[in-house]
């Protein structure tokens, strides 16, 4: 499962969305309930804008993730997807939940993420 979740991811950094999707497809046969899975490929279809899609994949990763494990990554994804697509609140919400999480993500930049 980790190797085909490492090569969709460095097929998701290079722009193979193809072959990116069939590998995180591979590691979520093996293992369907993996927060890390979820959230690389709810990342990729954000890209994609499968804006939908990647909400989905995105809570479900908030769903599963460990509890050893910030979701502060879940909850910047969420607040990127709902920003394109307007719901300034919640992408607010969100962002505010990533910065209690990770108060360095965005070294003070909330104004310029909001205005982008």
């Amino acid at each position: 499962m980790k190797l085909y979740n490492r090569i969709g991811n460095f097929h998701r950094i290079t722009g193979n969305a193809v072959d990116a999707v069939e590998c995180f497809r591979k590691a979520l046969s093996l293992e369907p309930y993996n927060s890390d899975i979820l959230i690389n490929l709810a990342r990729l279809l954000l890209k994609l804008r499968f804006y939908d899609d990647a909400i989905f994949l995105t809570r479900k990763s908030l769903d599963f993730i460990r509890s050893d494990r910030s979701p502060w990554l879940q909850h910047f994804t969420l607040a990127e997807i709902l920003k394109t697509n307007d719901y300034l609140d919640e992408a607010e919400l969100h962002i505010q939940y990533t910065l209690k999480l990770k108060p360095d993500y965005l070294n003070g930049k909330f104004n310029h993420f909001m205005s982008m």
